[in-house]
């Protein structure tokens, strides 16, 4: 229910995304960081052979990102929800 305009311009974000963490991921490939892209950029599959490039953008910016924003927008949602229906517990909350 957005516009194309916006559409369009969410698509580009999307994109600007991924180039970011493109370049973060090469920045760490055979580095020892502890960091999650760290782990990531050097991770292997059941075989040893290391994960691609495009697989690992996928699993960092849809993966990660977008269900890590998705389950913490729905709990502050949730959260929010069951304050606005239940003004007792704001009280204790308070």
């Amino acid at each position: 229910m957005i516009t194309p305009e916006r559409e369009i311009e969410c698509a580009r974000l999307v994109v600007e995304m991924q180039h970011f963490f493109k370049n973060q991921l090469h920045q760490r490939k055979g580095q020892s960081g502890k960091d999650l892209l760290s782990i990531c950029a050097n991770a292997s599959d059941d075989r040893g052979n290391p994960i691609g490039l495009n697989e690992l953008i996928s699993i960092v910016t849809i993966d990660l990102l977008a269900s890590g924003n998705e389950t913490a927008t729905a709990a502050i949602a949730s959260g929010m929800l069951k304050l606005a229906e239940n003004p007792v517990l704001v009280k204790k909350l308070r």
